[in-house]
């Protein structure tokens, strides 16, 4: 009777597995498996934070899948140094957590934002159409498309400026831009789609403008993070960017609900529930990320860039971000000149 009844449960929580892997067009192997002690860890699925992206599910015992540990980096690098510096520097950090349920930010929440705005021909600016994550003293990160444009007249390459501590799409310290770097592999298209811009001049670190963390594991740990900017928000007026800066917090989705053209080590997929909550055309080169798991409101940590925003009418988008950890070692080369270890 007791062995009846333990194997009529099996098949239960068998049954119960299915039902929730089924979703995430996985294969699963039913029979019990030992996990890999090294990449590996027998937990239950609840559990395995980045579950949705397995094509291959291997069950472990009752209720417990294999679940991949995520990748990480050795914790001694020149972005991990220059993190913990960032984060000792608590003169500006906020006395209260910030709490926002609308999908405007609230001034000086999003300190590590940059705005790409246009330099007109007179001299003044208009509002750009990329966004940008400060990393460094000297350097924002951005979408290598938002670089990589020319002006609609000619060949000329279009100028820009980047504007920082700012709320409004018009408001900020206005920075020259030294160089722009595109990624050497960038396809013109959604492969490689990442790039620096270096500043002329260092940035003076205050209550408006703080550098955002690099990443140090992949980011499949996560269940949602945040993207924002100064985008299209409207779907009843499609071409009106947003005066003042927004955010919207997204669910991370298997790669495969953001198409074929989604690569593990290069993306991330991201949408949010309804079509108000995702990025957005102007949102481009803009930040998907989180708040630093050690250092909380004090620090964001950038994990994603906006590559191309969503149209602002599709329901439920699903969008391809860049992964900036695949893109680690690149970024690390130019801003902190690896080879003389500057971390400045």
């Amino acid at each position: 009777m007791f062995s009846s009844c333990l194997t009529m449960l099996f098949r239960l929580v068998f049954v119960f597995l299915f039902c929730v892997l089924k979703g995430n067009q996985a294969v699963v192997h039913w029979n019990y498996t030992q996990c890999d002690s090294v990449a590996e860890k027998c937990v239950s699925y609840r559990d395995c934070i980045n579950a949705r992206n397995l094509q291959y599910i291997k069950v472990c015992a009752l209720r417990a899948i294999c679940c991949p540990i995520p990748k990480r980096r050795h914790a001694d690098t020149p972005s991990s140094r220059a993190c913990l510096k960032y984060s000792k520097d608590n003169t500006f950090c906020p006395s209260h957590l910030f709490v926002s349920h609308s999908n405007e930010s609230i001034r000086n929440e999003l300190q590590y934002m940059a705005h790409i705005a246009q330099r007109n021909p007179n001299g003044t600016y208009k509002i750009g159409d990329c966004g940008g994550t400060l990393i460094h003293n000297k350097f924002v990160l951005t979408a290598a498309h938002c670089v990589n444009r020319e002006r609609n007249i000619g060949t000329q390459e279009e100028e820009f400026v980047v504007r920082l501590g700012g709320h409004n799409a018009t408001d900020g310290d206005i920075y020259e831009v030294a160089r722009k770097i595109p990624h050497p592999d960038y396809d013109g298209d959604v492969m490689n789609d990442i790039a620096l811009v270096e500043l002329t001049s260092k940035v003076v670190f205050n209550d408006r403008i703080k550098p955002a963390c690099l990443p140090t594991t992949s980011g499949d740990e996560h269940d949602s993070m945040t993207v924002s900017g100064w985008g299209r928000y409207s779907a009843t007026t499609p071409n009106a960017q947003s005066p003042v800066l927004r955010k919207a917090d997204l669910k991370l989705f298997h790669l495969s609900e953001c198409g074929p053209e989604a690569l593990e080590e290069m993306h991330i997929c991201a949408g949010g529930d309804k079509q108000t909550s995702d990025s957005c055309q102007g949102d481009s080169g803009g930040p998907l990320a989180i708040w630093h798991p050690e250092w909380g409101s004090c620090l964001g940590q950038v994990f994603g860039i906006v590559s191309h925003g969503s149209l602002c009418h599709e329901p439920s988008p699903r969008t391809k971000y860049i992964r900036v950890f695949h893109y680690l070692r690149w970024i690390e080369d130019i801003v902190w000149n690896v080879t003389s270890e500057n971390t400045d």
